[in-house]
């Protein structure tokens, strides 16, 4: 799988072999961000001052944390059970 954040808030999961689209997220705002993979649900950050967790099987949408600002050519990390993004200052959300 290949996914893809997009400016029409949208992030889109592609097969990596045919290019057929699998699943398409839904954000408030558009993606300027590269996502991240990890144990099977996708980060993404939006310029709507959230960070989304998706499914990456099929895009059900896992976990949102609200930030103090817009994500914008940053890339959620994951670390140990916790992921850190940058938006107006650095965050780091404990995951369940």
């Amino acid at each position: 799988m290949v996914y893809i954040g997009t400016y029409d808030g949208n992030l889109y999961a592609m097969d990596a072999r045919t290019g057929a689209k699998r699943w398409r997220g839904h954000t408030e705002n558009l993606i300027a961000g590269t996502a991240t993979v990890a144990n099977g649900v996708v980060y993404v950050g939006s310029t709507d001052n959230h960070v989304y967790g998706f499914d990456a099987q099929n895009g059900t949408l896992l976990w949102k944390a609200e930030l103090g600002g817009p994500v914008q050519f940053s890339q959620p990390v994951v670390v140990n059970g916790h992921v850190f993004v940058s938006a107006d200052k650095l965050y780091a959300f404990g995951l369940p």
